[in-house]
């Protein structure tokens, strides 16, 4: 079978390469670029080859209904669902400030996009790789527009079945820069104060990076495996 290969910002990833190993910020930054910052330095210093934010047009993938419900449990950030994920939102200023922080500390900057404005977002930032969440995994209309950017995608498998994962495969023929994989879903953050993720790709024929305290959160070798490449156009891998 030929190899089965992704490329990231110049970086090669295949079934006889290493892992590719993305460390989880999300909104754990809690709307406060300089938390951010202290979580990409810690990402770097683990080892991590990239580490990954969230990224939402909070009107267009909310309904009104959801945007506007009240929401004022102790984790919140505002009276209501909408203003809550407003303050947790990086925009423009946030992301163009981390990019280059991300550079100088050698490790890729990318970001999950939850819906069309969000993949428009992150192609005019010129991020190296797009992710899709799992939750997205079947929709088809997200990924199909994802796929047509020509950024590569990294497509989480969550819990979907093998007949979800080649849906999806297959829905996107003829975009080469794809890849679907499993992720690792509790593990310590890398302050050691809760859970977060470090995602493993793709796996390799050797260990992930094992460096500082990203040991401790993947184990000795990341264990996930690279379900879809570049793609024939009746979706199996190739």
């Amino acid at each position: 079978m030929p190899a089965r290969e992704l490329t990231i910002a110049g970086r090669t990833i295949s079934d006889d390469t290493d892992a590719y190993v993305i460390a989880e910020i999300g909104h754990n930054h809690g709307g406060d670029l300089r938390e951010a910052e202290e979580l990409l330095r810690k990402a770097a210093e683990a080892g991590a080859h990239a580490a990954k934010l969230q990224k939402r047009d909070n009107k267009a993938l909310f309904t009104a209904k959801m945007y506007n419900e009240p929401y004022t449990g102790r984790n919140s950030f505002g009276p209501t669902y909408g203003t809550h994920r407003e303050a947790l939102e990086f925009g423009w200023r946030e992301y163009t400030h981390l990019a280059p922080l991300a550079a100088e500390l050698g490790i890729d900057f990318i970001s999950t996009a939850f819906d069309f404005p969000s993949v428009d977002f992150l192609v005019e930032l010129d991020v190296p790789a797009i992710k899709m969440a799992s939750a997205d995994l079947t929709n088809t209309p997200l990924l199909t527009y994802a796929a047509t950017t020509g950024k590569p995608l990294i497509v989480s498998t969550g819990g979907a079945d093998m007949d979800e994962v080649r849906h999806a495969c297959a829905d996107r023929a003829g975009h080469r820069h794809q890849v679907a994989r499993r992720r690792l879903e509790a593990v310590p953050d890398l302050r050691g104060r809760g859970p977060a993720a470090a995602q493993p790709v793709a796996r390799g024929r050797g260990p992930a990076p094992r460096h500082g305290r990203l040991t401790a959160a993947t184990g000795s070798r990341a264990r996930a495996d690279l379900r879809c490449g570049p793609i024939s156009p009746a979706g199996s891998r190739s």
